[in-house]
């Protein structure tokens, strides 16, 4: 059914040394099927149990980024030959997607900006005539914006479970304690306003690079009247030194303390990770989005 190289080659490209190749010459499609399946369960089993025999340690990631199954595949892309219909789809949406409410805006702001990824959230299709609101409904029911909407859900709910947590240790404890929330690339803050509304004893730090966003966040904490539970400020999520001091920064809000809890929301376009920090404590609340 497939040829023996491709399955070769396919196994040569898993990203681990963990892994077993075995060939069943006599058998064909269902191998678990054939005459021989007793010694493919065999082999599957003990597979399994050498595997789960072995204590798990997170792998090394710090240098991906120069060396790993990621960095290939981003050089094998970068080297792609041309492929006709991505021009085709690129001169297409640069001609007509004025049209369309969610790819004008794409267009003027950046397809990963907060003015773009708003419509995406909204999922509500718009344009200039039916045409355009045809094509919105089409860009906004893209696999990847389906994605998008499933891991706001999904952040959301864990969000909701990491303050929930705190809540109910609140109540049996002498010292209750004052949850906070850092999102360090908030775009417009889908996330963080959410959370901001359900949790009224939550206090925000709310970060982002454009000056544009954060006049976004500051009229919207406004508007929802949560402005003395928000502190906005324009830094870059990729610079260490905006990292550097999180003490109080404005008389207005009350900032983040690094001896109180931070909850990190995710950054945008990266792969983040969402803790909570107790005092003298730590517990891990997600990792990875």
């Amino acid at each position: 059914m497939v040829d023996k190289q491709a399955e070769r080659d396919f196994y040569e490209a898993i990203n681990t040394t963990n892994k077993r190749w075995q060939l069943y010459p006599d058998s064909y499609h269902a191998i678990f099927h054939e005459t021989n399946k007793a010694d493919v369960f065999a082999d599957c089993i003990e597979f399994a149990e050498q595997v789960f025999s072995k204590d798990i340690e997170a792998p090394d990631l710090s240098l991906a980024h120069m060396n790993s199954a990621s960095k290939d595949k981003v050089d094998r892309l970068a080297i792609k030959p041309f492929n006709p219909s991505f021009a085709i789809t690129r001169f297409a949406m640069q001609k007509f997607g004025h049209v369309s409410d969610a790819i004008a805006t794409g267009l003027e702001h950046g397809f990963d900006s907060g003015h773009s990824l708003d419509h995406v959230y909204y999922n509500q299709p718009s344009g200039q005539n039916k045409f355009g609101q045809a094509v919105d409904k089409f860009y906004l029911s893209n696999i990847g914006w389906q994605g998008i909407r499933i891991r706001r859900e999904h952040i959301l709910e864990l969000a909701r479970e990491a303050l929930a947590d705190i809540e109910d240790k609140n109540q049996s404890s002498t010292k209750p304690y004052q949850p906070k929330l850092l999102d360090i690339a908030s775009g417009h803050g889908f996330y963080a306003f959410d959370l901001l509304i359900e949790f009224t004893n939550l206090h925000a730090e709310l970060r982002d690079y454009e000056q544009h966003n954060i006049q976004a966040l500051q009229a919207k904490a406004e508007q929802l009247e949560i402005a003395d539970r928000v502190l906005t400020c324009q830094k870059d999520a990729f610079d260490p030194a905006s990292y550097s001091n999180m003490q109080k920064r404005s008389a207005n809000a009350k900032s983040l303390d690094d001896k109180n809890s931070i909850l990190l929301s995710p950054l945008a376009c990266l792969n983040c990770f969402l803790t909570i920090h107790y005092q003298r404590q730590h517990w891990q609340a997600f990792m990875t989005v």
